[in-house]
């Protein structure tokens, strides 16, 4: 009943100033709902983000695994050279190291 609209008195105001206002409210509007929008984009991202800082952040067996890649690069050198004394004129000494697996 008072003439106001949005807080604003609408009363002395002409039509195509109260179309202009209502105009800016719409334009607002739509740019509040697209930071909105945004920000739930953020948002969705915090659990992927902290699951990647997890990850990239746990401890890693990588010493082990390269402490063990070097026992069987050494332990393959060895059989290669001991193939090579024994077999001598053969083409291919790799061909006749054994097969060896262990745990």
């Amino acid at each position: 009943g008072d003439g106001a609209i949005f807080g604003l008195n609408i009363l002395p105001m002409s039509l195509g100033t109260f179309l202009a206002t209502i105009h800016v409210f719409k334009e607002v509007g739509a740019e509040l709902e697209t930071i909105f929008n945004q920000m739930l984009a953020i948002q969705a991202c915090f659990g992927p983000l902290r699951r990647l800082t997890y990850l990239m952040n746990i401890e890693t067996d990588m010493l082990q695994q390269k402490l063990i890649n070097r026992r069987r690069r050494k332990e393959g050198r060895e059989q290669r050279e001991a193939a090579r004394m024994l077999h001598s004129g053969t083409a291919y000494t790799v061909d006749l190291v054994q097969i060896i697996v262990t745990d």
